[in-house]
Order: C-alpha cells, then sequence, then structure tokens
C-alpha cells in the first residue's frame, strides 16, 4: 500500500507540474497577445498623427493675409491693383477695389503715379 501511495504521489506530482507549466504558458500567451495589440494600437495612433500632420496634398496652402504700401507707377489703376493682388477674402474685383478705396480714403477710381497706397495681399509663408 505504501508503494502504491508512492505511486500515487509521484502520479499527482507530475500532473500538478504539467498544470503548472499549462498555466506558465497560458499566461505568457495572454501576455504576448496584449503585448501585440497595445503595439498594433500604438502603432495606428501613430501612423494617425503622421498622416495628419503632414496634411492632406489636395488641400490648398495656408495662407495669411498682409498689408503693405506699393507705390503707383505711371499707367497704373485701381483694377490692375485688383488683378494683382486681390484676395481669396473678396468675392469680386470690385469688392477689393472698394476695400482699397476705404482702406486708403479715396473717393474716386482715380490714381496718380508717386502715389503710395495700402494694399492687401496673401501669402503662404509666415513673416513675424
Amino acid at each position: 500500500m505504501n508503494e502504491r501511495f508512492h505511486m500515487h504521489s509521484q502520479v499527482k506530482a507530475k500532473q500538478q507540474a504539467a498544470r503548472a507549466k499549462r498555466m506558465r504558458y497560458l499566461f505568457f500567451r495572454q501576455l504576448l497577445i496584449i503585448g501585440i495589440s497595445v503595439f498594433a494600437i500604438f502603432l495606428s495612433v501613430m501612423i494617425g498623427f503622421i498622416s495628419s500632420a503632414q496634411g492632406n496634398p489636395d488641400e490648398e496652402p495656408l495662407t495669411y493675409k498682409y498689408y503693405k504700401t506699393i507705390v503707383i507707377e505711371p499707367g497704373d489703376t485701381l483694377w490692375d491693383i485688383a488683378e494683382e493682388y486681390c484676395t481669396d477674402d473678396y468675392a469680386s474685383l470690385e469688392d477689393y477695389i472698394s476695400a482699397l478705396k476705404k482702406m486708403n480714403h479715396l473717393n474716386g477710381d482715380t490714381i496718380y503715379a508717386g502715389e503710395r497706397i495700402m494694399i492687401a495681399y496673401q501669402d503662404t509663408r509666415f513673416i513675424k
């Protein structure tokens, strides 16, 4: 009977060892799955940040509105100036010309060579 008890103890010990080994295997497998999942989520987030930082190549570049003074050259008209400097902020060249008149306190459409007028323009560069 002692021998039988001893054999039964050995079988039970082997079963417990096998069970412990299986539990360690399952634990490390779960740990690996969690690690891979966390890495995949991290990678997805980083790819999203990178692609959003680069922007959409089809989008128009960001523009800034600036003002500067120009000197009227012989033959210049408000229409010529509007064609050269009109920004997207204005619905038409007429709107831009109207804004030029207000900005420069002009009562009519007549401008003279040598005069200085303030104009609005856009640029993609940020000027400090």
